[in-house]
C-alpha cells in the first residue's frame, strides 16, 4: 500500500506526458474552452516558465506536467462535457459553483474547480523575488502583525495538511456589509482536494481532513469519534464554526492567493519527503503585484473573481 502511494504521483505525471498530439489538435478544434494564457494575452509568463520553469522553485518539466499538460487535460474534459450544452459559455468558476450543489455531478465539479484553482495558482507565481507593495503590506501587517507571521501561518497550515489541497489567503466581507468596498480582514483558509474557498460553493468546501475526521457512520451509531485535525481558521470543524447556521462553512470572503499542496506539485522536484523545502521556496516566488491587484479589484467591487 505504501509503495502504491509513493508511486502514484509518477503515474499521474506519466499519464499527462502521454497525451497525444491528436488529442491536443482535437481540443483546439473544439475551441469552447482553451488553456488560458499566463501573464496577459501574450502568455509572457507562460513563455518564461516553459523555458526556465520558476527559477529557484519549480523546474520546466514540472511546469509542463502541472500546467501545460494537466491544464490541457482539464480543459479537454470540460469541453467533452459542455460542448453544445447550456454550460458551454460559462467559466470553470461558474460551473464549479453550480455543480457544487449537484452531488451526482461531483466529477464535473472537481474538473471545473481544479481548472480554476490551477490557474489562480500559476498566475500568482513570479520568475524572481517580488517585493510586497507598501499598501498591501500594511493590510497584511494590520491583520497578521508582520509578513513573517503570515508566512509562518500559511506554511505551517500547509505542512500540517495530510493529503492534497490548498491554503488560501482570503479577504472577508466587512461584517454585515455584503460588499468588499471598505474594510474586511484577511484570513487563512484550508481546503482539501478540490474543495472550494468560495462561499457560493460552500457545500464543497471540504475543510475536514478526511484522514483524521470522524467517520459519519460511526458518528451516527455512537458519536464516539472526534475530529483530530482542525487545520485552518474556518470550516465546519474549526474553533470558529458557526453553530446552528445553515451554511457553517460559508465564510464570506474571496481568495487573494493560494498555496498548492497537491503532491504532484512538489514530488517531481523535491521528492516525496521534500514538502517543507517546497513550501519555503514557494514564499520566495509569490507575485505580490498580482495579489495586490486582486485586493484592489475587490475593494472596487462587490466581489470580482479573477482567474479562468
Amino acid at each position: 500500500m505504501i509503495l502504491r502511494r509513493i508511486a502514484r504521483p509518477r503515474a499521474i505525471t506519466k499519464h499527462f506526458e502521454n497525451l497525444s498530439q491528436q488529442s491536443a489538435l482535437q481540443l483546439q478544434r473544439r475551441s469552447v474552452h482553451q488553456v488560458p494564457p499566463l501573464g496577459g494575452q501574450n502568455n509572457e509568463r507562460g513563455e518564461v516558465f516553459a523555458q526556465h520553469g520558476v527559477p529557484g522553485f519549480l523546474s520546466p518539466r514540472t511546469f509542463r506536467q502541472t500546467w501545460q499538460l494537466y491544464q490541457q487535460d482539464l480543459v479537454k474534459q470540460i469541453n467533452d462535457k459542455v460542448t453544445d450544452t447550456e454550460y458551454a459559455d460559462k467559466s470553470p468558476y461558474q460551473m464549479h459553483v453550480e455543480f457544487s450543489r449537484q452531488p451526482e455531478h461531483a466529477d464535473f465539479y472537481n474538473t471545473a474547480a481544479m481548472a480554476h484553482f490551477n490557474h489562480l495558482w500559476w498566475e500568482s507565481l513570479s520568475s524572481d523575488k517580488k517585493p510586497v507593495p507598501d499598501g498591501l503590506r500594511k493590510h497584511i501587517e494590520d491583520d497578521f502583525h508582520s509578513m513573517d507571521s503570515l508566512r509562518d501561518e500559511m506554511l505551517e497550515h500547509a505542512d500540517a495538511m495530510f493529503g492534497n489541497g490548498f491554503v488560501w489567503l482570503m479577504k472577508e466581507h466587512p461584517a454585515g456589509s455584503g460588499t468588499f468596498a471598505t474594510g474586511g480582514k484577511l484570513r487563512i483558509l484550508c481546503t482539501y482536494n478540490a474543495g472550494s474557498p468560495y462561499s457560493e460553493a460552500y457545500r464543497m468546501r471540504q475543510a475536514r481532513d478526511m484522514a483524521t475526521g470522524l467517520d459519519p457512520a460511526a458518528h451516527r451509531r455512537a458519536q464516539m469519534t472526534q475530529v483530530q485535525n482542525t487545520v485552518g481558521s474556518f470550516g465546519q470543524f474549526s474553533q470558529q464554526a458557526k453553530v446552528g447556521s445553515d451554511a457553517p462553512n460559508a465564510l464570506q470572503a474571496m481568495p487573494l492567493l493560494c498555496l498548492n499542496v497537491w503532491q504532484h506539485m512538489w514530488v517531481p522536484d523535491y521528492g516525496i519527503l521534500g514538502k517543507r523545502q517546497y513550501l519555503a521556496a514557494w514564499w520566495e516566488r509569490i507575485d505580490w503585484d498580482v495579489v495586490e491587484q486582486r485586493y484592489n479589484q475587490l475593494n472596487r467591487s462587490t466581489g470580482i473573481r479573477t482567474g479562468y
